[in-house]
């Protein structure tokens, strides 16, 4: 994949933020890094490969503005914005554990999310699992430096 500075922008961004990890990884989980990624069901795109009820959700929250709604389907930058808003102010008070799963099973549907949470398997593909992997390597060199 060819160098994008918005790309670089945004990962710069969130790099002094503490979900940076979590975001990088849910990134190469989601779409390996490829920002013109297409989910097989062709509904998520990008990056974080966000769901179109995902996108509905983060657009009421930037007020409806327009632009806002082209650039979470497009903007490797405003994608980013819209995972750290998820992460850190609206389930902050959720476990990682918690906030993955949602994030990927339900988008913002909280109900839906602690209904499966308490099933007899919650992850049933895994994801959980996989993220959480390769947030354990992306943040193992910085460990092992400290």
């Amino acid at each position: 994949m060819e160098f994008d500075p918005s790309l670089h922008k945004a990962f710069c961004i969130l790099a002094a933020e503490e979900e940076w990890a979590w975001a990088a990884a849910v990134v190469e989980q989601e779409s390996a890094w490829n920002a013109l990624a297409v989910s097989d069901s062709n509904l998520a795109l990008g990056l974080f490969q966000m769901h179109p009820n995902f996108v509905a959700d983060m657009f009421r929250e930037y007020g409806g503005d327009a632009h806002m709604l082209i650039a979470l389907h497009h903007s490797p930058f405003a994608q980013a914005e819209a995972f750290k808003r998820f992460w850190r102010r609206r389930f902050a008070d959720l476990s990682v554990n918690d906030r993955l799963g949602l994030y990927h099973y339900h988008g913002t549907n909280l109900a839906a999310w602690e209904a499966q949470a308490r099933s007899e398997d919650p992850d049933p593909d895994g994801y959980i699992e996989r993220v959480r992997a390769h947030y354990q390597r992306i943040t193992a060199p910085a460990k092992k430096a400290a």
